[in-house]
């Protein structure tokens, strides 16, 4: 039916998305069972790899603390730790890493500064398409809340500064806007253990991560239940 029909591949593709949004649900459950009952065996490790590493993160810190000294000997298993001990300093409920980033013109901006508020950061670029899209709703949240103790910190992961400086007048991000010009490479992306964009945190005023990749109608729902 597929290729037969090259003028309904969207509407066959629509039709699949929920039979086939299901089984990759299904195996990813099945995979999860075993990684946890296979804490002490590499092949749940092997497992564990299969994973989406953005959507399963909590699960797969957890997995971590599990596997402690079990392989002390495999290199892939050392990397994963060090990795996911990284990830664990920027789940909700902990502290939010301090750094200090140079603003847009030059300025240097440290997240201490913004103590005493709710603040989002928000990793973005310029050439990233799914962050350009997600802007009219950052813009909207800011709009609505900028009056209740929040704002938000936009962290460029652009290279070109006038590639970036164009999108923030373009998107009207009014907004304080930092970056290190340096892609994923950036010292506050690696330290925010960064590897998609956007990704975004919302820190309270005691400094504290509490909500992480809220988008759209989530973000809005969070806020309005929080800022009151």
């Amino acid at each position: 039916a597929f290729n037969a029909n090259p003028d309904q591949r969207d509407v066959i593709m629509e039709k699949m998305k929920p039979a086939y949004t299901q089984e990759i649900d299904g195996l990813n459950k099945a995979i999860l069972k075993f990684v946890r009952e296979n804490t002490t065996s590499l092949a749940g490790f092997y497992a564990a790899n299969l994973l989406n590493p953005s959507e399963f993160e909590k699960e797969l810190v957890e997995y971590s603390d599990k596997i402690k000294s079990n392989f002390n000997e495999n290199k892939a298993v050392t990397e994963f730790l060090v990795k996911m001990a990284k990830l664990k300093s920027v789940q909700i409920g902990q502290p939010a890493p301090e750094f200090t980033i140079n603003s847009i013109d030059g300025k240097p901006i440290k997240l201490s500064d913004f103590k005493g508020k709710y603040v989002m950061l928000d990793f973005w670029a310029s050439w990233c398409m799914p962050c350009r899209q997600e802007n009219p709703n950052v813009v909207k949240a800011y709009h609505a809340y900028k009056d209740k103790n929040f704002t938000i910190l936009g962290i460029s992961l652009d290279k070109d500064a006038v590639a970036w400086k164009n999108a923030v007048v373009a998107d009207k991000l009014e907004w304080a806007q930092a970056g290190d010009l340096k892609d994923f490479d950036s010292p506050t992306a690696v330290l925010y253990s960064i590897e998609a964009i956007p990704s975004s945190f919302v820190i309270d005023p005691a400094g504290k991560i509490i909500a992480k990749n809220l988008r759209g109608e989530e973000l809005d729902a969070f806020l309005n239940k929080t800022l009151r």
